[in-house]
C-alpha cells in the first residue's frame, strides 16, 4: 500500500485535475452563476470500489449506493451526500461484516455545458464515515470517524432537467489505522426549481 503522504498528494492531483478540467470545459463567455438556492438537484446512483487501502486484507466491499442533493451557492455548488456499502469479511475477519454509511457536505464547480451538453465537474467533500460492525471486534460496535474527500467527473444531458452524471472519488478517513477508498461513481441526476420557503430557509 502507498504511503499517506503518496495518496494524498494524488488525490491533490486528482483535485487539480478536475478542476482545471471544469475550467478548461467552460464556453467563453460563461452563462451567468444561478442564483444561490434557487435550484435543488437530487442525484442517486452507484458505484464500485477499486481500492480499500487498509481495509483489504480484512474486508471485501460490495457495490454501494448512493444519494446527494445540491444547490447553486454563491460560489459553485454545495450539497450533502450520503452512501450506504456492505464489506464482507475476511481472512482473520472472516466472521464480522461491516456496514459504512459516509455522510458528508461538498462544495463544487460545475460550470456551463460545452459540445453536446457535456459537463466537466469537481467537488471537495468533508464529513463522517459511520461504520457498523455486525461482531462486537475490540469492544466496538459503532464507529464514527472524519472523512475527507475529492470528486472529479462530468455530466451528460438525458433530456429535460435529467443528467448522467459519471466521476472519480478519493475518500480519507481518519481512523487510528487511517485507511482510503478509491471508488468509481454513476447516477442520474434531476434538477428542480425550490420553492419559495426553502429559498428563504437557506438563505
Amino acid at each position: 500500500m502507498l504511503p499517506r503522504s503518496s495518496l494524498l498528494r494524488t488525490a491533490g492531483r486528482l483535485l487539480a485535475l478536475g478542476a482545471g478540467l471544469t475550467l478548461a470545459g467552460s464556453p467563453s463567455p460563461a452563462p451567468a452563476q444561478p442564483v444561490p438556492f434557487s435550484e435543488v438537484a437530487l442525484q442517486a446512483g452507484g458505484n464500485a470500489l477499486l481500492d480499500a487501502g487498509a481495509l483489504e486484507p480484512f474486508y471485501h466491499a460490495s457495490p454501494g449506493v448512493e444519494a446527494a442533493a445540491s444547490t447553486p451557492f454563491y460560489a459553485g455548488v454545495a450539497g450533502l451526500d450520503v452512501g450506504l456499502r456492505r464489506f464482507e469479511g475476511r481472512g482473520t475477519r472472516a466472521r464480522e461484516n461491516l456496514w459504512a454509511v459516509p455522510v458528508a457536505v461538498h462544495w463544487g464547480v460545475r460550470p456551463g455545458p460545452g459540445p453536446g451538453g457535456l459537463r466537466l465537474e469537481a467537488s471537495l467533500h468533508l464529513g463522517t464515515f459511520l461504520m457498523r460492525f455486525s461482531k462486537g471486534g475490540a469492544g466496538l460496535r459503532n464507529e464514527n470517524e472524519l472523512l475527507m474527500g475529492t470528486e472529479a467527473g462530468l455530466s451528460l444531458p438525458l433530456g429535460g432537467r435529467w443528467r448522467l452524471a459519471l466521476g472519480a472519488r478519493y475518500e480519507h478517513v481518519f481512523t487510528s489505522t487511517a485507511f482510503s477508498l478509491w471508488k468509481v461513481r454513476a447516477g442520474v441526476r434531476r434538477r428542480f426549481d425550490a420553492p419559495r420557503w426553502l429559498q428563504t430557509l437557506l438563505q
